[in-house]
């Protein structure tokens, strides 16, 4: 069951495990909905559509109903299902609502007796279902679809019986053929209901399972935040001329490090150094990260925000690398670039490119150790936050002139 506001609008995790509107409306009518619309047909059929349109009663099976989806779907959603108590919500409600207006006289029909033993059941089932293994799971769920195909013949024997007392003993219903075939054509139809269930829920569990799969290997290369936006909106990939902050850090001395230690060690020292910079980015909204050989470079949307973060990457770093004996630079620079899906037609990536990133890269080339340097425009636009040191002109390739830039102090606030 889909939820009803256009797919633009689900984010991943909805797409890939359902809402909370979308599982109540999924219960309604997979479940809860079942027995009452049953007994709406049968009631109608008895008193005449126009004066069961009057009765309080189809009113408070709705009302019963809806109770028992919202029950029953909202703590299934949570990963908490009560399928038994939440089955008998339907006939509670429905129940407590016709004595207050019949009195006890309610419980002399037939059919409301029988919503009480078919929610029980189903309740039972379900029940017994979410705690089976596979193939018992597979045969309950059979049983279930079996058990509500039993509506139909439960209030059709109801009915006749009501037709003609005759008909009121097993034996008297089955005397007739009519009757005999559908108690035994409605059952079957019900196993291979449970049996087409059987095969739908195996294709949607694979479905989700490799759904999930994907998105975590997406995430992988272009980050959480870009896959659920591009997933909402796919157009957020196509190629556009932006401005970014572009913040480069990388180890000093890595090669010489690594060269003189076992390949395990390496591995361990990255994913440490690496695991400490998602830490610090996955606390800010930033637009893209990626990580290259020693090197980490994050794009953000503001500067300011940009070297809040470079700050913080270069502590919690630190903190990792000094135990390794090594430390980082950090490079951070302001202006426009192109950003978007690089590629061929089969191999993609989301990157960005352009002066501005190659600019930041030299920058953090050129930043010391645990040193945080900014190109001028970021320094003019941070510079009620931070507080600078003295510009400095470093050598940058493609650029005669060089490029001005200042290391980071603190803070103001």
């Amino acid at each position: 069951m889909e939820d009803s506001r256009p797919d633009s609008k689900l984010d991943l995790k909805e797409r890939l495990g359902g809402s909370l509107r979308g599982t109540v409306l999924q219960e309604l009518f997979t479940n809860s909905a079942h027995f009452p619309l049953a007994n709406i047909v049968f009631e109608m059929l008895r008193e005449g559509w126009r004066d069961y349109l009057k009765e309080p009663d189809l009113y408070s099976i709705v009302v019963g109903a809806v109770a028992q989806a919202w029950f029953l779907g909202r703590h299934r959603f949570k990963g908490r299902p009560r399928p038994l108590v939440g089955n008998l919500i339907g006939p509670a409600v429905y129940s407590v609502l016709e004595l207050i207006i019949e009195g006890p006289a309610f419980f002399a029909g037939a059919n409301h007796i029988a919503y009480w033993v078919f929610a029980f059941i189903f309740g039972l089932l379900q029940a017994s279902r979410d705690r089976a293994v596979a193939l018992a799971r597979d045969i309950l769920l059979i049983l279930e679809n079996t058990a509500r195909m039993g509506i139909i013949i439960a209030l059709y024997w109801i009915f006749e019986a009501h037709e003609n007392p005759a008909y009121a003993s097993v034996a008297g219903f089955l005397g007739d053929e009519v009757h005999v075939f559908v108690v035994i054509a409605v059952p079957l139809l019900g196993i291979l209901s449970g049996l087409a269930n059987i095969t739908g829920l195996r294709y949607l569990d694979i479905l989700q399972r490799t759904a999930g799969q994907l998105k975590e290997m997406s995430e992988w290369s272009m980050g959480s935040h870009l896959v659920s936006t591009a997933v909402a909106d796919p157009t957020i990939l196509d190629l556009k001329r932006v401005e970014r902050t572009v913040v480069f850090m990388d180890i000093r001395g890595f090669t010489r490090w690594s060269d003189s230690r076992p390949p395990e060690k390496v591995v361990s020292m990255l994913n440490a150094y690496f695991g400490a910079a998602e830490d610090v980015w996955s606390r800010y909204g930033i637009v893209r990260a990626r990580l290259i050989a020693d090197e980490v470079m994050v794009i953000m949307a503001r500067p300011e925000e940009a070297l809040r973060l470079a700050l913080e990457l270069r502590d919690e770093t630190a903190r990792v690398l000094g135990t390794y004996g090594l430390s980082a630079g950090t490079g951070l620079n302001s202006g426009p670039l192109i950003e978007g899906l690089l590629g061929s037609r089969e191999l993609k990536a989301y990157d960005v490119i352009g002066d501005t990133v190659n600019t930041a890269n030299r920058i953090c080339s050129a930043a010391g150790e645990g040193e945080v340097l900014v190109a001028e425009e970021v320094q003019i636009a941070c510079d009620e936050l931070a507080l600078f040191g003295p510009i400095r002109i470093i050598e940058a390739k493609g650029k005669e002139a060089g490029v001005a830039v200042c290391p980071v102090e603190g803070l103001k606030v």
